[in-house]
């Protein structure tokens, strides 16, 4: 099994997007688990499920209840899901109050169920606070999904520095690259930052600005299956080319 976390502080990305295309294509041929570690829920409610019609989820975990017994099945073959909801929130000031151990608790919850999928994908929240480092800690790999623009390449440095510092707790932690999303191939600035990006990091995918990547909404679907033909899918299954290489 690995663990791979799809994370960047600054909100309004397409980080949530990115886990459900990627988990949606991983599920062809692999046995997947999506976690919504995000309180505001994006990645619940765009599976289309009401996150506060979910007694048991991330937090009921946190709360030690069985990882088992927060599990569902979604609507696409082979990919499980756990949801999230605002309880969440308060999960994060119950971990600051533990002296030892908080950063441990999903990896905990994860190790149990390692022989059950092939990827659980972990949608982090928009910080770097206690939530993003339990996934941090219980993941083998990171990947960033980054607008092209210079406010989104610029929180990349505070991720950098995080990773650095969960690897002395999680040594085999790998940054393995990022995701170019809401590209818009005719702007300078968009092309600016895509270059910058380059020069800096493993770009591992483009995603191209467009209507279709809200295609499936409605009816809980990411692109990848409610648009295969799409230009946003084609960017997905080439980010998934390349990851194959790196996992």
């Amino acid at each position: 099994m690995k663990v791979v976390s799809v994370i960047n502080q600054k909100g309004g990305v397409g980080k949530t997007t990115s886990t459900y295309n990627i988990a949606a294509l991983l599920a062809t041929d692999n046995k997947v688990l999506i976690i919504d570690s995000d309180s505001q829920a994006s990645l619940t409610l765009m599976m289309g499920i009401d996150p506060l019609s979910m007694t048991d989820n991330l937090s009921s975990i946190y709360d030690g209840k069985n990882i088992n017994n927060c599990i569902y099945a979604s609507n696409i073959e082979n990919l499980d899901y756990i949801p999230s909801n605002l309880s969440l929130a308060k999960i994060e000031t119950k971990l600051m109050t533990m002296m030892l151990g908080r950063e441990y608790q999903l990896k905990y919850s994860v190790e149990a169920i390692k022989k059950e999928y092939d990827y659980i994908l972990i949608d982090c929240p928009p910080t770097l606070g206690l939530l993003t480092i339990n996934a941090l800690v219980a993941s083998d790999y990171v990947i960033a999904p980054c607008e092209t623009t210079p406010l989104s390449v610029y929180a990349l440095d505070d991720l950098e520095e995080t990773i650095k510092a969960v690897k002395g707790t999680n040594p085999k932690l790998k940054f393995l690259g990022v995701i170019a999303t809401k590209y818009v191939s005719n702007s300078l600035s968009h092309n600016t930052s895509l270059n910058e990006l380059k020069e800096r990091f493993n770009v591992i995918g483009i995603i191209k600005n467009s209507v279709s990547s809200q295609k499936g909404i409605d009816d809980g679907l990411p692109c990848v299956v409610a648009d295969p033909k799409s230009i946003v899918a084609e960017g997905y299954r080439e980010v998934i080319n390349k990851l194959k290489e790196e996992l």
